[in-house]
């Protein structure tokens, strides 16, 4: 059975609160926005935002407001094994505001062939199972995980190990079919996490969509918090149905109603 059209956002971010979640970790972070709004919701918890794409991350660590909220910044690209890759550096304007036609997100592992690329690097690559034993995360045992990271989702996926145990709520972006050369797209992502004990609560992908993203939580946390995970669900389908992001979008323009929607946004998931 298909799970409810919900807004994705809303529901990651409510069951962060509600499962107490002890480390998130924004992978794929491209500005560190979602970072913080992570630090937002969670103030005391560890946030980690991983971006492998050298512009980007140069922009993020120039950001002040990263350092100040205690944002870990990680210059890896999340896989499947430990080493170095080749990262194919979408033709962007690194050095201009992101707008509708200078996309600084489309960077990747793995090579869209109707995205130019601007360089082909080698980078740094970690496994999650690998990052994770790290002593300041050793501990965590309710971590969270935001991936974004244009057609890889699957490989980051593989690289958890052993450290699925310790991870209690997924969101993830993937595609309907392969789009990218050697992408492991929804129907594979699915049947790892079914494989591991992880349960499809929301998604905003309609049958029309050619991509999209997933919420996922392992079994256990849904029967122990059942009532609670099912309030967020409820909330997460109304603000897909009022379409809260699209008004997000709008109230950019207007910083004071933007930072209003958001402070409600934060308080009321």
């Amino acid at each position: 059975m298909s799970s409810p059209l919900v807004n994705t956002k809303s529901l990651f971010t409510a069951l962060l609160k509600r499962l107490s979640c002890d480390l998130v970790m924004d992978i794929g972070s491209r500005d560190g926005r979602q970072a913080l709004l992570f630090r937002d919701v969670l103030p005391h918890t560890p946030v980690v935002a991983f971006e492998a794409n050298p512009y980007n991350f140069r922009r993020m660590s120039a950001q002040a407001e990263l350092r100040e909220r205690g944002i870990h910044l990680m210059p890896l690209a999340v896989s499947n094994a430990d080493g170095q890759a080749t990262f194919h550096i979408s033709q962007a304007n690194y050095d201009a505001p992101e707008s509708d036609t200078n996309n600084l997100g489309t960077s990747s592992l793995l090579v869209h062939p109707e995205v130019k690329t601007l360089a082909a690097i080698p980078v740094e690559t970690v496994r999650l199972e690998t990052f994770l034993q790290r002593p300041e995360f050793a501990g965590c045992q309710r971590i969270a995980l935001w991936i974004d990271v244009e057609g890889a989702e699957f490989f980051v996926l593989e690289g958890l190990g052993s450290a699925i145990s310790r991870t209690s709520v997924i969101h993830v972006e993937t595609a309907r079919e392969p789009v990218r050369q050697g992408q492991k797209a929804r129907r594979e992502v699915s049947q790892l996490l079914r494989s591991w004990d992880f349960v499809e609560l929301g998604t905003n992908m309609t049958p029309d969509s050619i991509w999209g993203d997933l919420v996922w939580i392992r079994r256990p946390h849904l029967e122990s918090h059942q009532r609670e995970v099912m309030a967020a669900v409820k909330m997460a389908q109304w603000n897909y149905r009022l379409k809260v992001d699209a008004w997000a979008v709008r109230l950019k323009r207007c910083p004071p109603l933007y930072r209003l929607l958001r402070w409600f946004f934060v308080r009321s998931v």
